[in-house]
């Protein structure tokens, strides 16, 4: 094949960028082999493209992964089933089998079986079944759950694998000796093992993984489907993301001990959280004093005309002004959208209608919308001029109506580490100490700056959405380190 163009579909973004840019310089490895392929296609008179196609459509690349193979079976062998059914003498069902491997009478497959007792392990009760199980490995920790939810009793079928996260959690579940499999007569730690649920004092325990371990608990403590699910999503993504950290130091905790990490004893839990460390660390507030927003907003007078900005300019400009002005969170700032549905513009202000829940988000508490308003006195830093100028520059850019996109390729929507940096940025330029102050100083700044301006109180507890004067006074009023600079 030669002189011709071919156009590939990806379903990595990274990949797609490399292609189309011959190259890059964030990944070394990336770089060395989209030369590789461009210097092939050359030599032969190709030209490529790549465009993103998601990877749920991506079905004929992915077709031989995805597929399933039914001939791809496993079991133990006669002589080892037999010995195990000696040793545990009254098995009734095999709960993971087919037509071609199941080791007793009554089984369940995994698909449709017309000689199968039923379909699918999980949707019928193992209550009161003597079961004998051999699952693929991925459904153990199902398999467990299942077993403390049924209160169930039998014989599982596991890879005597010490390393893995369900381990300790198939050890504490024994109801008797687990047996070996290199003979099944030697008792030791091992490949076929007898558990259940009634008696095992770690019954409720198990791997802990973040968010999906919370929600395996909640099933196996007799939660519907539908209750787990608006008790895990009471948790926002921020905040799982958050709680993943902690949950996993836990779990690590938890592990090294063998502590069931949610029924631990009140013992372990003061080991770890240690409630002597407060007396040790004296308090301290994170900011003793705050920056001068005056002094931000003089260099922000250089930035001018808007139009003869760059986009990056542009850009970190309207994140300093909007993050000032409105004195919001940013991940607020993040979710303001352009669509007409959302944005209500007039001759002197800009209204944003948020269509998420934000932090300060609770029942019966309607969330005040985000107001840009023009600031005649001094156009180089009104907010205002500023967002319609960003809105114009980057309409042919972007494939979206979150208004903060990046300002690269492919032009998508930024995350919160982006737009920190934008800030950041504008502090250092500034010439505020970004070693002490971080991006989240603006609310501390400019909520500051409102009430030395005699702006009433309640305005920008309002604008703020904070619900009393206590938390503005207690962690965000602080005295103004440079009173010189005026505006």
């Amino acid at each position: 094949m030669r002189d011709t163009h071919i156009r590939f579909e990806i379903d990595n973004t990274t990949a797609v960028s490399y292609v189309n840019g011959m190259g890059g310089c964030k990944s070394a490895a990336c770089d060395e082999v989209a030369k590789k392929i461009w210097d092939w296609c050359i030599e032969r008179g190709l030209w490529l493209s790549a465009v993103h196609i998601p990877g749920t459509m991506n079905v004929k690349a992915d077709a031989l992964s995805r597929r399933h193979y039914s001939d791809h079976e496993w079991m133990l062998n006669n002589d080892m089933f037999s010995r195990l059914c000696k040793i545990f003498p009254g098995l009734t069902i095999d709960l993971f089998a087919s037509i071609l491997n199941h080791r007793l009478p009554r089984y369940v497959s995994w698909g449709p079986d017309s000689q199968a007792f039923s379909v699918d392990a999980f949707d019928i009760s193992w209550k009161g079944q003597k079961f004998y199980a051999f699952p693929p490995f991925s459904l153990i920790p199902r398999c467990l759950g299942k077993v403390v939810c049924d209160q169930a009793e039998g014989v599982l079928v596991v890879s005597a694998w010490p390393t893995q996260t369900c381990y300790t959690r198939i050890v504490q579940m024994l109801i008797s000796q687990p047996v070996h499999g290199d003979g099944l007569h030697e008792r030791d730690e091992s490949a076929s093992t007898p558990i259940g649920s009634a008696d095992s004092q770690h019954a409720g325990s198990f791997e802990v993984d973040g968010l999906p371990s919370i929600r395996r608990y909640y099933q196996m403590q007799g939660f519907s489907e539908h209750m787990t699910d608006v008790l895990v999503k009471s948790w926002r993504p921020t905040t799982q993301k958050q709680y993943t950290v902690y949950i996993t130091k836990w779990a690590i905790f938890c592990g090294a001990r063998k502590i069931a990490p949610f029924s631990p004893d009140l013992s372990n839990t003061l080991l770890l959280i240690r409630p002597g460390a407060f007396e040790q660390k004296p308090p301290a507030h994170k900011y003793y004093g705050i920056w001068n927003v005056n002094q931000v907003l003089q260099f922000l007078k250089t930035f001018s005309p808007n139009r003869c900005l760059s986009l990056k300019e542009l850009t970190c400009k309207l994140a300093m002004l909007l993050a000032l002005v409105t004195i919001q969170r940013k991940r607020t700032l993040l979710q303001l959208d352009i669509s007409r549905e959302y944005l209500k513009k007039s001759k002197d202000e800009c209204i944003f209608i948020l269509s998420k829940h934000v932090k300060q988000s609770r029942p019966n508490y309607p969330v005040q919308p985000v107001i840009i308003p023009r600031y005649t006195p001094d156009e180089d830093i009104c907010p205002l001029l500023c967002l319609e100028e960003y809105i114009e520059r980057t309409k042919e850019l972007r494939q979206d109506n979150v208004l903060f996109i990046s300002t690269i390729k492919p032009h998508n929507p930024v995350g919160a580490q982006t737009m920190s940096r934008w800030i950041k940025t504008i502090l250092e330029w500034a010439g505020i100490d970004v070693t002490l102050f971080k991006p989240h100083s603006t609310r501390h700044a400019a909520s500051t700056a409102a009430l030395k301006a005699s702006i009433p109180l309640d305005e920008i507890l309002k604008k703020a959405g904070w619900s009393s004067a206590k938390t503005f006074r207690r962690f965000y009023f602080r005295h103004v380190i440079d009173e010189t600079v005026e505006c």
